[in-house]
C-alpha cells in the first residue's frame, strides 16, 4: 500500500513539473503562424508552439448577427461561440466585447493570463507586440509601461530607438493569438468592434509565474 501511494504520489508531481516547466517557458521567435479557421484540435496543437498566431474567417461560419441591435443577446451569444477557443481544463474564464472608435489606441499592456485572443468583429486594428527580451526598452516600472508607442518623445524615451517588434493588421472576423508574458499596443485604424478572451487551465493558474 505504501509502496503504491509512493507511485502515485511521484507520477503526480512529475506531472506538476513538467507542466510548470511548460506554461512558464518563454518563447521568443519573432514568427507567425497563420491559419484558416482550423478545428478545435489543430488550434491546440498550433497554440502550444506558444507563438504570435493569427486566425481568419474565424466568424464566418457562425450565424451571428454582428449589427443586431440587442447589444446584450449578441454579447451571450459571442461569450458562447468563444468557449470553442478556451484553454483546455478551463478553470476561470473572462470575455470582453468592446466597440472602439476610430484613431483611439490602448497604452502597452502586459498578458498575463495564459491564453490571451483578441477577435475583430468590425472593422480594423493595427497591433504592435513585444516579446519579453524588450522589456529593459519598454520603461516598465510596478508591471506597467510608461512609453506611449503611438505618441513617443523619442528625447524623453531613448530606448524606444532599441525596441524589436513585430507589426500586424487585423481586419474583420481575424483573430490573434498572443502568447503569455509579452507585451503589446492597439490602434483602431476604423471604428472597431473587438473581443477580447482570457481563459486559465487548472494548471496554468495555480502554476504560472506572472513575474
Amino acid at each position: 500500500m505504501n509502496n503504491l501511494f509512493i507511485i502515485i504520489l511521484f507520477v503526480v508531481v512529475t506531472i506538476i513539473y513538467v507542466q510548470f516547466l511548460f506554461i512558464n517557458k518563454k518563447m521568443t521567435k519573432y514568427e507567425i503562424i497563420q491559419a484558416n479557421n482550423p478545428d478545435k484540435d489543430s488550434f491546440e496543437n498550433l497554440l502550444k508552439k506558444k507563438q504570435v498566431s493569427v486566425f481568419t474567417n474565424i466568424l464566418k461560419t457562425t450565424n451571428i448577427d454582428i449589427n443586431s441591435s440587442n447589444t446584450e443577446e449578441l454579447k451571450n451569444t459571442f461569450y458562447e461561440h468563444f468557449k470553442y477557443y478556451h484553454i483546455p481544463l478551463t478553470f476561470t474564464y473572462k470575455f470582453k466585447l468592446e466597440n472602439e472608435a476610430k484613431d483611439s489606441y490602448k497604452p502597452i499592456i502586459r498578458v498575463t493570463s495564459y491564453r490571451f485572443i483578441n477577435v475583430i468583429v468590425k472593422g480594423t486594428k493595427k497591433i504592435v507586440i513585444f516579446n519579453t527580451q524588450q522589456e529593459p526598452n519598454l520603461y516598465i516600472t510596478n508591471g506597467i509601461s510608461s512609453l506611449d508607442f503611438w505618441n513617443v518623445d523619442k528625447q524623453a524615451y531613448p530606448k524606444y530607438l532599441n525596441l524589436k517588434y513585430i507589426e500586424i493588421i487585423l481586419k474583420e472576423n481575424n483573430m490573434i493569438y498572443i502568447p503569455f508574458g509579452w507585451w503589446y499596443s492597439e490602434y483602431n485604424l476604423e471604428d472597431t468592434v473587438s473581443i477580447s478572451s482570457f481563459s486559465e487551465s487548472v494548471f496554468s493558474f495555480c502554476l504560472k509565474n506572472n513575474i
